[in-house]
């Protein structure tokens, strides 16, 4: 059996970074994003999990005793950002478009054996075709309103929609603006020059205009009274958002023949614009945001609110305001649809190496592996690592995600790869895509008899480029000299240790050993060898090579820092070499002359004199 018939790569998959709304507008990087987020799907407990979120924003709109307000928490670099351009996506395009049917194809990935999930959100779109997708960022500005105006505007003008409140609020004073004469534009600014308005000129308001900016609106209402004798015309200055939202639901959500399924509004960073509204509520929008969750009260089922942020409001309240933020707050962060989807790279990792669970071939393989697999990750769950625990993974959930998940990954290559700093983000997705892809094309699933897993050490080949950073490059020197003395003459198994040994301590304190346990245990579990082969490896190394050496106080062998005793060897025979060649026959003539006192008292001279009368070890002078 090849490994190829029981696990593929997820070729489209990618950890994606600093992504924003505006690159929708983008169609060639929109679709690569739809088509690489890597869902991640917990069927005991669907809400942990960024398929469980969506399919929960999906029932919004089943009934009305839904909920459809969401908060989704995440930290930074953890892909929420793209998790909400997928959303956007999801609930915009049509069924038989590239980007559903990209994201269709990572949700059945993600969703395995429960496929049921991936019929209900295929079955949804092809119930609900579209729906009026709003995007919003909190860090694109201080007003709310005016960015949700500037949001809905841009988003009828693309759906080729034209009659709308929302663009009639900055469109009507800006047609009676630009309708003006010259004379009456002299006025105007004869007026605005006279009466110190802050938005400056005429044109300045125009511009501000065209910006979405509704704080003009009154001084354009003064300058038709002041042009008008005196009658001022109204351009609905009052108009609120959620007046603009039961228009758009009420004309283009509603009914037999509604264009639309429904309104999702997806809010990025609302901990920056909570934070400015704390500051100043006036200025960042009023009661924009409050307006919002109105509405999606009043029209359950035809509207949904998803805020995104890095951590939960009500957790961070500021000073200014705080009974205010505490209010508005908790009607974003409501229980039961409030989530906190896991995010890791182990995740993307099994992501990105889908299984062919429900064939023959993985059920056969499945059975003759499961127990080694199983001891595999008991050894590094129990033992080697700390930091699943500490996040609360029991032994099968760590087999399920690291081992299962990450195959034909080792489960320490797994977790090294993940949190060695070294190997973050793209760089992690690029060594499953080449070297792991390889390997997976080429090799067998068994080799002499073992199960066919990448050890550990491949990662110090496939980042070596990385290990030249100063906070590994005095292991590496170490290893990259040891791993040179014996290149010209060394085996495979020594090469595995050399590494096995070097990725043992640039990994630090991410891997336990105990001090009493024996060094090739844990370079068993790195190397892949047996305990018998590292340990005659480790023992020629020392022995023999002279290229590392045993610490007996903690059980452990490590590169020399300096010279090691092959090259003290190397010395001492090119300096022994260099005095016996200056050695001659008169050095014994002249040592004889000058004893031959000495001699000639004696009959015969025993062959040990020299080395009693100097003192000197008989052993060593024995030919």
């Amino acid at each position: 059996m090849q490994l190829h018939q029981i696990v593929k790569i997820n070729e489209s998959g990618m950890v994606a970074n600093a992504v924003n709304f505006g690159m929708m507008a983008d169609a060639d990087k929109n679709l690569l994003l739809c088509q690489g987020f890597v869902f991640n799907y917990n069927s005991n407990d669907p809400k942990s999990s960024t398929l469980g979120v969506l399919d929960a924003i999906q029932r919004s709109y089943h009934s009305i005793n839904q909920p459809n307000i969401h908060l989704f928490v995440q930290d930074y670099g953890k892909g929420k950002s793209h998790f909400a351009l997928v959303a956007a996506n999801y609930f915009k395009q049509l069924l038989d478009s590239p980007e559903i049917e990209g994201i269709l194809n990572q949700i059945k990935i993600a969703a395995g054996n429960n496929q049921g999930i991936v019929e209900d959100l295929t079955a949804y779109k092809r119930r609900n075709p579209k729906h009026l997708v709003i995007c919003i960022s909190g860090d694109e500005g201080i007003d709310l309103r005016q960015i949700f105006l500037k949001s809905i505007r841009q988003t009828l003008e693309n759906e080729g929609i034209t009659d709308s409140l929302a663009q009639q609020l900055c469109q009507k004073p800006l047609e009676y603006l630009y309708n003006l004469t010259d004379e009456k534009i002299n006025q105007a600014n004869l007026f605005l020059d006279t009466t110190g308005n802050q938005f400056g000129d005429f044109y300045s308001i125009i511009d501000l205009l065209e910006k979405d900016n509704y704080r003009v609106i009154p001084t354009v209402k003064e300058i038709s009274k002041q042009l008008n004798k005196g009658f001022a015309i109204d351009f609905e200055t009052d108009l609120r958002i959620e007046e603009i939202l039961e228009e758009l639901i009420t004309t283009l959500c509603s009914g037999q023949d509604a264009k639309y399924s429904g309104i999702l509004i997806l809010f990025d960073e609302l901990n920056a614009y909570l934070q400015s509204w704390s500051k100043d509520p006036f200025n960042s929008g009023g009661f924009t945001l409050q307006g919002t969750t109105n509405i999606c009260e009043n029209y359950k089922s035809k509207i949904a609110l998803v805020c995104f942020t890095q951590i939960e409001p009500l957790k961070s309240v500021p000073n200014q305001s705080a009974e205010d933020y505490k209010k508005l707050a908790s009607r974003l962060e409501v229980a039961g649809s409030t989530y906190e989807p896991s995010s890791s790279l182990e995740l993307v990792i099994k992501g990105l190496l889908p299984k062919e669970d429900n064939t023959n071939l993985w059920n056969q393989f499945y059975q003759k592996w499961n127990n080694t697999l199983l001891t595999d990750s008991r050894k590094s769950h129990g033992t080697r690592i700390k930091t699943y625990r500490e996040r609360g993974w029991s032994l099968e959930e760590f087999n399920e995600k690291l081992t299962i998940g990450c195959f034909p990954l080792h489960p320490l290559n797994s977790y090294l790869l993940c949190n060695l700093d070294f190997t973050q983000g793209r760089t992690a997705i690029q060594y499953i895509k080449e070297d792991v892809k390889q390997f997976i094309n080429s090799q067998p699933v068994e080799d002499n008899g073992k199960l066919n897993c990448i050890p550990a050490i491949s990662l110090v080949d496939a980042f070596e480029n990385n290990f030249s950073q100063l906070e590994f490059s005095r292991h590496y020197s170490e290893y990259q000299k040891a791993y040179d003395i014996i290149a010209a003459s060394t085996t495979d198994a020594e090469i595995a240790v050399l590494k096995g040994l070097f990725l043992f301590y640039v990994s630090q304190s991410k891997l336990h050993k105990p001090e009493s346990e024996k060094h090739e245990v844990i370079l068993s579990e790195l190397t892949g060898l047996s305990e018998k082969e590292t340990k005659e490896t480790l023992d020629k190394l020392t022995y023999e090579r002279k290229v590392i050496y045993p610490n007996t106080g903690d059980n452990t062998y490590r590169f020399y820092s300096g010279r090691n005793l092959l090259e003290i060897d190397q010395e001492l025979e090119e300096e022994v070499s260099k005095q016996a060649n200056k050695i001659s026959i008169n050095l014994a003539v002249k040592h004889c002359q000058q004893e031959i006192s000495t001699f000639l008292s004696k009959a015969t001279i025993e062959g040990i004199d020299f080395i009693e009368k100097n003192q000197l070890l008989n052993d060593e002078w024995f030919f």
